[in-house]
């Protein structure tokens, strides 16, 4: 029997018996090979794998070509008659795990599970597959995630030798594993930290010192950051001369965004043994903590997830989802939980798919757990989370709700109250026997009363609240009675506790049962156990003031959280009333950040409502809603000039910290028609979901914005707004590569701007032309795409807009560049430049630079190539522009391939693909493929080019791009002529 060598580190090798398999039919049938000998353990229905590699095609026809592939896969493997390669019926396919094959992949997994370092570092020759394509955008997805989990488990595997090499003063093989490192990731700090200890352990202080000079030099060009303390400290005793002895081996942290807590856990050590034990098997992937509000589910998930965070290597991840609004369309809705969960991954999820299929593949082979907090408000939503199991085989989920989320794969795990103590036998609580005629333990020899842990929550946060406070002979029996007026609830009893500040037990205990009298007559259908809470919520209010009533009432309108500034424009709240709110439990200061319980926000919200009704709080003379949309929409049009300054970053970091807060002020926006307030920010929003790539969110919100304005009567405000939100709106849509929907929304727009010659109208008549031109050109229609942007470039001379110019002219220098006239195509990029700055725009400069080193280049201006695309790959990098590093990135491989430095060229590409991959960007990725092809052609790798110019004809079909796929089909065409002329003068040397 042949055995079947696999190699898919650094390159794609498939040998039977030593000789190498070339006889692949297409790149699809090396993908299936690729896809099920990585997951050998697991067959795949035949339906999946047909939908997976033929997305595009038929259901029939994606089975007929699934079928074909598999009959010419198993003619290339050969056929094994005893053991088989592949196992093949009519309902599934499977890679033989028992088969006679080798894998370099696995053994790379066997040596790291080993903690076998030195084997795995010597498996690991290169990236997974690097610039593998097929036709399935989800296969390379797949790919993508499986080449950054290997490559973050090499560089591990590098540390982790360079550690022990160290610890035996093997110092030259320490600075080996650490140099290694750096050729992966030049910015790795820790990697620059071990070589210098390695350098100075073995006498080459000077060596050490140069070492800290680089990764200072890195740091700040790569990442604009300085060395950490860490990093700085063992410069400091290099260069002090002092002796530095071996480090002890520290374990590479689980990554998380678990909350620190400050106060101990109390009362459900049962709960989080059993599951722990749980989530930690297999068995219960899915698993639902109901309750209501009040009981402590968040806090039970983040104390699980403290304790199995060490069993899930890609993190556990608490994913708060009080912010994210419920609406009608399932899929929506699906997409917001998406967007949700991957930013508490500290992930953006950008460009053209849909947020839910970029988070199934960030998430498909990836161990974590997540957290998904309050889910109750959701559950049109919570087809996600099932199909996030289903393709993510090693996920765990644990989900906090009010009600289960409705799936037979579900555990629902139902919280219970906090035991309580026995009832004391006193007349004061006979109120409360009335509500609880249950009692947690049998009155009959009770324990004693501090092991209850609704007694020892209390009294823990009762001494936080009052130092002075602690349980004795002469107030147990209050304690008791306490406790059991909270019916065991979590929050009530922290709540209840924080009332020590200003009322005795005694006083406490009035309050409650006077509160809960209250809500038995005025609450007779709500459950006894939410009077409960509701009456904790009561006393609390009835220790405010009237201004931190007020206040607490207005603090409902917010969302995720809110900033002192913000609270005082929409609120009027002071330092001091807020800082009262929290010393009463009531708010917690995170940060610099307020944040508010959920329960308490929708027990605030009531006394609101019921504030305005009986006009209690006089000062209410616009609605809080208005105020709050109104503050956070300025905040945004605010940040329209930063956005487009020299640090744009900073600006879209802010915005990014209130995005629910900006989310409901646009849809209050919306739903009260306020066409000014809309406009003010339409701006600044706009380029805020351009930087952040978060085109399909921005073309929905747009969308809701002007299907409600058109309905109105006539006016000028109407038209301005709708002129404005539309043309944003036709941008975001041809940065999703939507180009037919975009100029019919462009006709449309115009329509409605025709005649019109008020400046602001004209300002929006210029800039829907320049979006007309880019969609144009980008199809490859040219000459309309010229006329559109000079139509643009009067417009911006008449009203004298300097921004529009620049974007005119930039597209311009495109055009006349595609139209083989880079003189003047330059001319127009100069132009461009100049503006971007004299407006100190970094982002737009980043972009033009780019396009001027191109044209430099193919007018054989080689070192102004050079020196302007490598002052734009700064630019880029420090603006944190994605789009813009992708596109130097590919210019700089075009030079490198002239200049013959093939692999230098390739390594700038595949650099490109990635950041194409992690944007979703099909036009970038078609780019970097066209320059593939062509660096491969230079090396004369005549069937490698074709099969890079094949994947990038496919790809600018899909997105419609003409212009590119003539670019490209010329290029196959020469290719096929080239190999023609190199038959016919073989032959007539013959």
């Amino acid at each position: 029997m042949e055995s079947l060598e696999l190699t898919f580190f650094n390159a794609f090798q498939a040998n039977i018996a030593a000789k190498a398999i070339t006889n692949f039919r297409s790149a699809n049938v090396q993908g299936l090979l690729i896809y099920l000998a990585m997951q050998a353990k697991r067959p795949f229905p035949r339906e999946t794998l047909a939908a997976l590699f033929w997305p595009d095609e038929p259901e029939d026809v994606a089975r007929q070509n699934l079928r074909q592939s598999l009959y010419q896969l198993r003619k290339v493997l050969g056929e094994q008659a005893q053991v088989p390669f592949l196992l093949v019926n009519r309902q599934s396919v499977q890679f033989n795990p028992d088969s006679d094959y080798r894998l370099d992949v696995d053994r790379f997994i066997v040596a790291i599970a080993a903690e076998d370092w030195q084997t795995a570092v010597s498996i690991y020759t290169g990236e997974l597959l690097p610039g593998f394509t097929c036709d399935s955008l989800e296969f390379e997805e797949w790919l993508l995630h499986q080449r950054e989990q290997l490559h973050r488990q090499a560089l591990d595997a590098l540390y982790r030798l360079g550690e022990q090499r160290l610890a035996v003063q093997d110092f030259a093989a320490a600075q080996a594993a650490a140099r290694r490192q750096l050729a992966f990731e030049p910015w790795r700090e820790e990697a620059h930290r071990q070589l210098m200890l390695a350098l100075a352990q073995n006498g080459e202080r000077s060596a050490a010192l140069a070492q800290f000079d680089s990764c200072r030099q890195i740091l700040a060009a790569e990442l604009g950051t300085e060395p950490s303390g860490e990093t700085t400290a063992v410069y400091e005793k290099i260069l002090a001369g002092e002796t530095i002895a071996p480090q002890p081996q520290e374990p590479i942290p689980t990554p998380h965004n678990l909350p620190a807590h400050v106060t101990p856990y109390f009362g459900r050590e049962t709960d989080v043994a059993l599951l722990t034990e749980r989530v930690s098997g297999s068995d219960h992937r899915f698993i639902t903590l109901v309750g209501e509000g009040g009981l402590g589910k968040s806090r039970l998930a983040q104390e699980i997830g403290w304790r199995v965070k060490e069993q899930f290597a890609d993190g556990v991840w608490f994913v708060p989802l009080a912010g994210v609004a419920s609406r009608a369309e399932a899929a929506g809705l699906e997409n917001d939980i998406a967007t949700a969960i991957a930013a508490a991954m500290g992930h953006s999820l950008r460009g053209q798919t849909p947020p839910k299929e970029q988070l199934l593949a960030l998430l498909r082979d990836r161990r974590a757990l997540l957290l998904l907090d309050n889910f109750e408000h959701l559950l049109d939503g919570a087809d996600v989370v099932l199909e996030l199991l289903q393709e993510a085989q090693q996920l765990r989920v644990i989900c906090t709700s009010r009600e289960p989320l409705g799936f037979m794969a579900e555990w629902v795990y139902r919280l219970a109250y906090l035991p309580l103590p026995p009832l004391p036998e006193v007349v004061d609580v006979e109120l409360a026997e009335a509500f609880f005629s249950q009692t947690a333990v049998s009155p009959i020899t009770p324990p004693p009363l501090a092991d209850f842990p609704s007694v020892r929550l209390f009294l823990d946060r009762a001494e936080r609240a009052n130092g002075r406070f602690a349980l004795t002979a002469d107030n147990q029996t209050q304690v008791a009675q306490l406790c059991r007026l909270t019916a065991g609830i979590p929050l009530a009893l922290e709540l209840a506790a924080a009332g020590l500040r200003q009322w005795s037990l005694a006083e406490l205990i009035a309050a409650m049962q006077n509160a809960l009298d209250a809500l038995a007559t005025r609450f007779r259908d709500v459950p006894t156990r939410h009077r409960t809470v509701r009456a904790v919520f009561e006393s609390s209010w009835h220790l405010l003031t009237a201004a931190e009533q007020q206040l607490f009432a207005s603090l409902s309108v917010f969302r995720s959280g809110f900033t002192l500034a913000a609270a005082t424009a929409v609120a009027g709240a002071t330092e001091a009333l807020l800082e009262g709110l929290c010393g009463k439990s009531l708010l917690h200061l995170v940060g610099e950040r307020y944040q508010l319980h959920d329960l308490l926000r929708q027990f605030a919200a009531e006394k609101l409502d019921g504030a305005v009704r009986s006009v209690h709080f006089l000062k209410m003379n616009q609605s809080l809603a208005s105020k709050h949309s109104s503050y956070y929409l300025n905040f945004v049009a605010e940040q329209e000039q930063p956005l487009a300054g020299a640090t744009p970053q900073i600006p879209a970091r802010a915005i990014a910290a209130d995005l629910d807060n900006v989310r409901l002020a646009w849809q209050t926006a919306v739903g009260e028609s306020a066409a000014e307030r809309l406009l003010a920010c339409a701006n600044g929003l706009a380029d805020f979901y351009q930087i952040r790539g978060l085109y399909q969110e921005a073309e929905e919100m747009l969308e809701t914005a002007v299907s409600a304005l058109q309905p109105l009567p006539p006016s000028d405000s109407k038209t301005l707004t709708l002129a404005t939100l539309m043309t944003h709106q036709a941008g975001m849509r041809v940065r999703l590569s939507q180009y037919d929907a975009a100029i019919a929304l462009i006709q449309e727009t115009l329509g409605l701007v025709a005649g019109e010659n008020d400046t602001l109208l004209q300002w929006a008549k210029g800039k829907i032309f320049t979006h007309y031109g880019e969609a144009l050109w980008r199809q490859g229609e040219l000459a309309r795409a010229e006329v559109a942007l000079k139509e643009a470039y009067q417009i911006a001379k008449t009203i004298a807009s300097p921004l529009l110019l620049g974007i005119a002219d930039f597209h311009l220098g495109i055009i006349n560049d595609y139209m083989d006239k880079p003189e003047r195509g330059l001319e127009h990029l100069e132009r461009a430049l100049a503006v971007w700055r004299n407006l100190d725009n970094q982002k737009q400069q980043g972009f033009t630079l780019v396009s001027i080193g191109a044209v430099s280049f193919r007018l054989g201006q080689l070192e102004k190539a050079r020196l302007t695309l490598n002052e734009a790959l700064e630019l880029n990098q420090a603006n944190g522009d994605l789009q813009g590093q992708n596109i130097v990135l590919n210019n700089l491989s075009v030079i490198a391939t002239e200049d013959g430095d093939y692999q230098g060229a390739k390594k700038h590409l595949l650099q490109a693909l990635d950041i194409a991959n992690l944007t979703r960007d099909q036009y970038a990725k078609a780019l970097v493929f066209v320059n593939l092809g062509w660096n491969a052609k230079h090396q004369g790798l005549a069937s490698e080019a074709k099969r890079y110019w094949e994947d990038a004809l496919r790809m600018r079909r899909r997105i419609g791009d003409k212009k590119g796929e003539e670019k490209v089909l010329q290029y196959l065409g020469d290719l096929q002529e080239e190999a023609k002329t190199e038959i016919a003068t073989a032959t007539i040397s013959v």
